[in-house]
């Protein structure tokens, strides 16, 4: 291999490692309380890279309940930004009861350019089940979230924390579990070093040329 070759190699190869990314289980899991908007369900991830976030998903694992539209899910920073993953979903109205489909086990992921959850519901039968997909986060009344722009500030390193609420009576349901997948900003060295293996090859193609 030629050296200007070895130079381009090994930078894109720091550049690649620095910013991959690091996926974390979470601790916690079990019956979301019925009609608890003050007692969620609590998930925590534990995450010890640092640096600034450049983006993050999350993974709801065995995730059931009967009414779909009863559920708020949060994402806490280290730092207490929190963002809605979804807010009653369905709901059109402050009070309203949210899509009545379920929720029944599967994997459900949270991640900026994801379907859209509430369109995803309401496609369904009356007693129909979405058991997986990706879809974006989402507010009050399906308003778009956009994680990475909204974790953006916040510090990697640290306790993250998924919080899943019940807000009706009745329906019923819970979580196997989550997990956490974040990726970091590569380090200023980092672009460094991707500089000077461009300059050397820059550099050694001038002196072939030359």
């Amino acid at each position: 291999m030629k050296l200007h070759k070895v130079f381009l190699a090994a930078s894109l190869a720091c550049l690649a490692s620095a910013a991959s990314a690091g996926t974390y289980d979470g601790i916690g899991g079990g019956q979301i309380p019925d009609n608890a908007p003050t007692n969620p369900l609590v998930v925590t991830f534990n995450v010890t890279e640092a640096g600034p976030l450049a983006s993050l998903s999350l993974t709801m694992v065995g995730l059931r309940h009967s009414w779909a539209g009863d559920l708020i899910a949060t994402l806490s920073a280290p730092n207490g930004t929190t963002v809605d993953l979804m807010r009653r979903p369905g709901s059109t109205t402050p009070n309203g009861v949210g899509d009545s489909t379920d929720f029944n086990g599967g994997q459900h992921r949270f991640i900026d350019g994801g379907a859209d959850l509430a369109a995803a519901l309401l496609a369904l039968p009356p007693t129909g089940s979405l058991l997986f997909g990706d879809f974006a986060a989402s507010g009050l009344f399906g308003a778009a979230v956009n994680l990475n722009t909204s974790f953006a500030n916040a510090p990697l390193f640290g306790t993250w924390t998924l919080r899943l609420s019940d807000n009706a009576l009745d329906d019923r349901g819970s979580l196997i579990g989550a997990a956490l997948t974040v990726t970091a900003v590569p380090e200023p060295s980092t672009y460094l070093l991707f500089a000077l293996g461009l300059a050397g090859v820059a550099a050694l193609r001038c002196r072939r040329k030359a």
